[in-house]
């Protein structure tokens, strides 16, 4: 299990999915990322976040599991 942090860019409070721009010497932008079930309220563009990518370094399997100033 890999943890990152990154910044939130688009939420979609239908699917729960979003569009994350992951921090690290290379920033990389995953789409359509699931995520956990916070108040949509809480999923505000610009705002870091905590992704959880699985066992497998899969975009498919990663996951917002937290939401930050």
């Amino acid at each position: 299990m890999a943890l990152f942090r990154g910044t939130l860019i688009d939420f979609n409070s239908g699917t729960y999915r979003a569009t994350v721009r992951l921090h690290g010497a290379t920033p990389r932008t995953i789409e359509n990322i699931r995520c956990t079930r916070l108040p949509s309220g809480e999923f505000t563009a610009g705002r870091q976040v905590a992704v959880d990518t699985g066992d497998h370094n899969d975009p498919e399997d990663a996951v917002v599991t937290a939401v930050f100033s």
